[in-house]
């Protein structure tokens, strides 16, 4: 199990269809980065089929707690993510 930790300037320069943001929908939709996908992290194993294990996908949520705990449940299921440190609230203090 493994992933890299990003800053919020190293993620403006990924794909925002590579971004995930698994805060819950409440949050996500009263502000996100435009383009970014919405997976709640209690949602993740839903969705985890979707997604492609050799694609690298930034992992964000609010501070940095789900998704730290997104990508330790990723990485352990072989997928390719990067956790965004600070989340949200270092993206809009930036």
């Amino acid at each position: 199990m493994s992933f890299n930790l990003i800053s919020v300037e190293e993620l403006e320069n990924r794909s925002a269809e590579n971004i995930i943001d698994v805060r819950d929908t409440a949050d996500f939709n009263a502000i996100h980065i435009e383009g970014v996908r919405n997976i709640p992290l209690i949602g993740l194993p839903n969705f985890i089929e979707e997604l492609n294990p050799n694609t690298i996908y930034s992992i964000i949520c609010y501070s940095g707690n789900r998704s730290m705990q997104a990508c330790e449940y990723l990485s352990a299921r072989g997928y390719q993510c990067e956790n965004v440190v600070g989340g949200m609230n270092a993206w809009l203090n930036k």
